[in-house]
């Protein structure tokens, strides 16, 4: 039998806590080895069979360690990588793989100086309706592409004491959230000929990026990505228009909510359900459907092997697929 994977995390704060150990701890072949965090009590008190480091130095001499996940705050994952590199450890990197060109290549380099791997963690590629996009183009469902556009807005007026919403290296909403939108148009259509971007701090108080707007130019359509920190109603997550009128957003986009009731009504009928959303509620994202079977899935950030999971409902219910797809 393969020995398992022996992984160190760096950092224990939002992703760390909620991504990576549970997917770690979840994935068969890996092994959650040690964890580096200044909340030793807490870690203690969460973990039994796992290290706790005060220092990635301490995971870096250990040759337990087979590979290092980095999900510390932005300015730190460049040299961080390439001391885990250098070490010989393989690294995957929490996004942005860098806060600069020069720096992810500075990674890189190392990688291959040191014949390990380095990767990004991009788990919004696992994303339900991501997925559902990603199929309805490589099927041809909406025809020739004008318009592609990907909103990942919220309604966060009060800005917080964190290092995410300062002013600071890889700080801002454009490092926290553009990764995620960039990344998706890449994986759908390559690299743009061009990119437009304006960047604005909308809040009182506030001095990192709350909101961006950019726009990827590609020969013949354009793909828009757009977040917002004061967007109390948000529309659409995706929003395609092609050459085929089956490209109106409103066909294939739908509410956790309406996903969740029609879970709901398929236990109550009896129905078998393969797959539910599970590890982490505050992260599920859900997509929607197509007759003559209705289909709901749902990701966890926490859990993305279930991402691919559906649960089905007879299109003949009318009353779940109501409240699913309105």
């Amino acid at each position: 039998m393969r020995p398992e994977l022996q992984l160190a995390l760096i950092g224990y704060g939002l992703a760390g806590r909620v991504f990576h150990a549970p997917l770690i701890q979840h994935t068969q072949g890996l092994a959650l080895h040690s964890v580096v965090s200044s909340q030793r009590d807490t870690l203690l008190r969460t973990f039994s069979d796992v290290h706790v480091r005060a220092t990635a130095q301490e995971v870096f001499d250990d040759p337990a360690v087979d590979a290092v996940v980095i999900a510390t705050p932005n300015e730190q994952h460049a040299p961080l990588a390439i001391a885990a590199l250098a070490a010989g450890k393989h690294v995957l990197v929490d996004k942005p793989f860098a806060v600069s060109v020069r720096e992810a290549e500075q990674v890189l380099a190392a990688a291959r100086d040191a014949g390990r791997i380095a990767t990004v963690f991009q788990n919004r590629r696992f994303d339900a309706d991501f997925l559902t996009l990603q199929a309805l183009l490589a099927d041809g469902t909406l025809g020739d592409i004008a318009e592609c556009h990907a909103h990942f807005d919220r309604y966060r007026p009060q800005v917080r004491e964190r290092w995410r919403e300062q002013d600071g290296p890889g700080s801002g909403l454009w490092y926290d959230l553009g990764p995620h939108l960039l990344d998706q148009m890449l994986v759908l259509f390559g690299c743009p000929q061009a990119i437009d971007a304006d960047l604005a701090v909308q809040r009182e108080g506030g001095s990192g990026v709350d909101y961006f707007h950019a726009v990827l130019h590609y020969p013949r359509h354009r793909a828009i990505v757009h977040a917002g920190s004061l967007v109390a109603a948000p529309g659409p997550r995706f929003a395609v228009h092609g050459t085929r009128p089956a490209g109106s957003s409103r066909a294939w986009t739908c509410r956790k909510r309406s996903c969740v009731a029609a879970s709901r009504q398929v236990r109550r009928d009896g129905v078998s359900i393969r797959a539910t959303a599970s590890c982490c509620t505050a992260m599920r994202r859900t997509t929607s459907c197509a007759a003559p079977w209705t289909t709901c899935r749902a990701t966890t950030g926490a859990c993305m092997p279930t991402s691919r999971q559906r649960c089905r409902v007879r299109a003949s219910r009318r009353s779940a697929r109501s409240r699913r797809c309105r």
